[in-house]
């Protein structure tokens, strides 16, 4: 049993439900799928419809296989796993979050760090709009059942990937603050009294949906790019040796 899944039979039952309703969307899959949510829909309903040690039986038969068909969603239709839109996308962003930057402990030290950590997190902005802007994020609603059997990262994810999407969407205003936009998008920090550039007034463009949003994104690209241009700049700048008091060691 996955972290996140409830143990109680209703939610496990309501999560059969779920997982029944899209294999059902795709009516053209594969026999074997068509069998299987055939038989999954009629161990709920006798789960919830018989009595006494029937019910039970059922009951347990249909929460072993529902937690099964969860255990192994990756592997089932697409419309099965309602993180199958994610995958890749986790991936990255996962490599992308603080807990990966290598110089984040230290950023408070000194000048070398904190500029390899402002590096890392225009690398990061960099990487997740080219994620977005070439591969995009297949998504579909995912439903509470669902929602409520994700893990606690998993969720996390979700949840951070479709403000990202949220905001790379909207065009970059002119005085985006990069560094409050990786703070607020990848560190997690709360956001300030700055106004998030997703909630901007945006006018009325008649052009196809997707040359919007690719457009949008590509003003993000070009600014987060002029940002990690000017930090590969103060890094060449900077000698070999820097007497920066930030810099020395306290041998107290």
């Amino acid at each position: 049993m996955g972290p996140g899944v409830s143990t109680r039979p209703k939610d496990v039952l309501e999560l059969g439900r779920a997982i029944v309703d899209q294999l059902g969307i795709e009516h053209r899959g594969d026999t074997v799928d068509r069998w299987m949510a055939h038989h999954l829909a009629e161990l709920i309903d006798a789960a919830e419809t018989l009595e006494g040690q029937a019910k039970r039986e059922a009951e347990d038969r249909a929460v072993e296989l529902v937690l099964k068909l969860w255990t192994n969603r990756r592997v089932l239709p697409a419309a099965a796993d309602p993180l199958s839109g994610y995958r890749d996308a986790t991936k990255v962003l996962a490599a992308m979050l603080p807990p990966a930057d290598p110089w984040r402990r230290f950023r408070q030290g000194n000048a070398t760090e904190r500029l390899l950590h402002d590096m890392f997190g225009a690398m990061a902005q960099l990487v997740m709009s080219g994620l977005l802007l070439t591969h995009g994020l297949e998504l579909r609603n995912i439903l509470d059942a669902e929602w409520d059997a994700l893990s606690e990262p998993e969720r996390l994810l979700v949840g951070t990937l479709d403000t990202w999407h949220e905001f790379l969407v909207t065009p970059a205003q002119d005085k985006t603050e990069l560094d409050s936009v990786y703070r607020i998008m990848i560190a997690g920090e709360e956001e300030g009294e700055e106004q998030d550039a997703s909630t901007a007034e945006v006018e009325e463009d008649e052009r196809d949906p997707i040359e919007i949003d690719r457009a949008a994104i590509l003003s993000h690209v070009e600014t987060f790019q002029a940002r990690l241009d000017d930090l590969v700049t103060q890094w060449r700048e900077k000698p070999a040796k820097v007497d920066d008091p930030d810099d020395e060691v306290d041998d107290d």
